[in-house]
């Protein structure tokens, strides 16, 4: 049956992108917490370990992560431009022409330049991976997906070499 291939495919998926956050989930994320003995500015509603504008940061953050896992666009991807063929790895293990989204659903800020990300993983609308975690960066100006993050899901695409850019 044609079926069971694709069934197949999307469960291999799923254990090996479960396997690779379990990891991020584990190892505390990307950053150190902020410290907070710095005084907090009193001209701003934001806390001291948040950026300027929180509310456009989540947003920035949420299009972003649907970018890169729907799209595959390098821009949304610290060192994006260094991970394209990282990027096309990742995109195989679940070709076309299943859908892969990734909804946030929870943004936490360590300090103004780091976050940590909860999003729910699907593809085809069926949700895979709901409550992962990873951690976005502030990279030139922008939030992007980080890449400690991306590569370790990348790297269960290719369990026995490196993963291109993420050495």
């Amino acid at each position: 049956m044609s079926v069971r291939p694709a069934a197949l495919r999307t469960a291999t998926v799923a254990m090996s992108v479960g396997v690779a956050l379990s990891a991020l989930a584990g190892c505390g994320g990307d950053t150190e917490e902020a410290a907070d003995d710095s005084p907090a500015s009193t001209s701003s509603s934001a806390p001291a370990t948040a950026p300027a504008d929180p509310a456009a940061a989540e947003a920035q953050i949420t299009e972003n992560w649907a970018k890169l896992f729907a799209d595959g666009d390098p821009t949304a991807l610290e060192d994006g431009e260094e991970l394209t063929e990282a990027i096309a790895l990742l995109a195989a293990l679940a070709p076309p022409p299943e859908v892969k989204t990734a909804t946030v659903t929870d943004v936490t800020f360590t300090d103004a330049e780091n976050a940590g990300v909860t999003y729910d993983f699907l593809i085809d609308g069926k949700p895979v991976l709901p409550g992962a975690t990873g951690t976005a960066v502030l990279d030139d100006g922008e939030w992007k997906v980080s890449k400690t993050t991306f590569c370790t899901l990348a790297s269960l695409g290719s369990p026995n070499e490196p993963v291109a850019g993420c050495q």
